[in-house]
């Protein structure tokens, strides 16, 4: 499962979350508003790496399509079950 990266308006508390990519409604960790909102994760500056930093870079991009796609067929098949 991804990790996402949160913020909660009402505290101003910034926490990570594990869960589905389909997962709507997540709740702030220090005081339980749903008044919260997803950070956009920051995999680095792409203009600052150079050489093997920026393979690297495109390694994790890689293994986060491989993994958000794995997840995304374990979603429709247990969609598909749900169906039968």
């Amino acid at each position: 499962m991804p990790v996402y990266m949160y913020h909660c308006d009402d505290c101003e508390f910034d926490f990570e979350a594990r869960h589905s990519m389909s997962y709507e409604s997540q709740s702030c960790g220090a005081c339980g508003s749903l008044n919260v909102s997803r950070v956009p994760s920051n995999l680095g500056d792409p203009k600052s790496t150079k050489g093997s930093a920026q393979q690297k870079l495109g390694s994790v991009v890689k293994d986060f399509i491989e993994s958000a796609k794995k997840e995304v067929g374990a979603e429709k098949k247990a969609l598909k079950s749900r169906e039968m």
